[in-house]
């Protein structure tokens, strides 16, 4: 149609330009209203797999934010983003009221609300803070590391602390997170170093260091 349109000569070129717009509008301009919502449903399926393992050594639920078919989401797997349900936050606040009651009863933690009610927007703010791409650290992730020590809740640079130990575990800020989370699971306490402090002892964080990192505890660090 367009060779057809380029040699036509006189009154026939404007007829044969008409005919291809028409032809276009017709023709094409449906064609990909139809393709494309089509495309972006296959997409997931076209899309590699992966492995649960790969996800949970993560710290995530196994669901990724962008086009990816995961084989953790099968398998009964947390939803890793949105807020933090009400049994969520009632177990998060009986993991720091168990070990903090005086602080529970009271409602504050050094200074800082520690209800019932301020319990989930912290829950929140940890699981986003250690998350990364858009996706939040798994909410049993998350319980596990408050049940190891409850004042992980209010560290004061979760997000920075994360990144630190990370870079100083792998060398690696981005692609670090796997080592980080699972220093952080076996000593919670490190949230609560503050970043500048990993980054002066490097990569003997994790030890003989660990212990005079960990030696200060929530009264000290959070005063």
């Amino acid at each position: 149609v367009f060779v057809s349109a380029s040699l036509a000569v006189g009154p026939h070129r404007t007829m044969a330009r008409r005919r291809t717009v028409a032809l276009f509008l017709v023709v094409f301009v449906p064609a990909v209203a139809i393709l494309r919502p089509l495309a972006f449903a296959l997409a997931p399926l076209r899309a590699p797999v992966r492995t649960a393992d790969v996800c949970r050594q993560a710290g995530f639920c196994g669901r990724c934010a962008s086009l990816v078919r995961c084989a953790a989401a099968g398998d009964g797997a947390e939803a890793g983003d949105g807020d933090p349900t009400e049994d969520e936050v009632e177990k998060a606040y009986s993991l720091f009221s168990a070990q903090y009651p005086e602080e529970a009863g009271e409602g504050l933690f050094f200074g800082r609300p520690a209800s019932r009610v301020d319990v989930g927007p912290r829950l929140r703010r940890l699981r986003t803070a250690l998350g990364a791409g858009g996706r939040q650290l798994s909410v049993g992730s998350a319980l596990q590391l408050i049940e190891g020590e409850a004042s992980v809740l209010f560290a004061p640079t979760p997000r920075s602390t994360m990144s630190q130990l990370a870079m100083e575990l792998t060398g690696r800020s981005d692609r670090g997170r796997g080592p980080a989370l699972k220093a952080l699971k076996a000593a919670p306490g490190l949230l609560l170093v503050p970043h500048q402090e990993l980054a002066m002892l490097g990569p003997a964080v994790l030890d003989e260091a660990c212990a005079a990192l960990l030696a200060p505890g929530a009264a000290a660090r959070l005063r």
